[in-house]
């Protein structure tokens, strides 16, 4: 596809130039549905505000979204494989309470905002990342032809988009005894 012709498709599918693109799937014994369900209540909890987990480190790239667009724009699109056997019943779950910014300022996470992650006793994760999202539309699972959108937002003063999540307190085995 040529540079001109790109464009336009992307125009009429109605992506921005400039985005941060995150898959999202069955997680931490948590449904697409019941992670979109929770994510909602969050979202209508914080009148718009929401933290969306994952597990890659994308920081200097959000630096350079946030640099490049003046309202940088999350997309989220549905995995259309079948979810991993350690995502549908991991040997634990943990809660993240605390976090950093990209400033490295501290960032407790409020009562109604919940990232959860699989844990792994033999080889705990140190740290997991999430995404400041904002959406005044109701969070749904999109479409085949369309993708979920939010805009990069911030908890803090210091604008951060994402944070960097370090301190787990809480932590339980789904499914006990199953």
């Amino acid at each position: 596809m040529h540079n001109r012709s790109c464009v336009q498709w992307l125009f009429a599918m109605k992506i921005p130039l400039q985005f941060c693109w995150t898959r999202f799937g069955t997680e931490a014994a948590q449904s697409i549905h019941q992670i979109l369900a929770r994510k909602e209540e969050e979202r209508q909890a914080n009148h718009g505000l929401f933290l969306w987990g994952i597990g890659n480190a994308v920081g200097p790239s959000i630096l350079e979204l946030v640099r490049r667009a003046s309202e940088p724009e999350v997309i989220f699109s549905p995995i259309k494989s079948a979810p991993r056997e350690e995502d549908v019943a991991p040997p634990a779950v943990v809660a993240w309470t605390a976090g950093s910014t990209i400033c490295g300022d501290r960032y407790e996470l409020s009562k109604t905002a919940l990232v959860t992650s699989r844990f792994v006793p033999s080889g705990p994760r140190r740290s997991h990342y999430a995404l400041v999202c904002y959406s005044e539309q109701p969070l749904h699972l999109p479409t085949r032809t369309a993708t979920a959108h939010a805009t990069c937002s911030s908890p803090a003063d210091d604008n951060s988009p994402f944070l960097r999540l370090y301190s787990a307190n809480e932590f339980w085995i789904p499914n006990p005894g199953a």
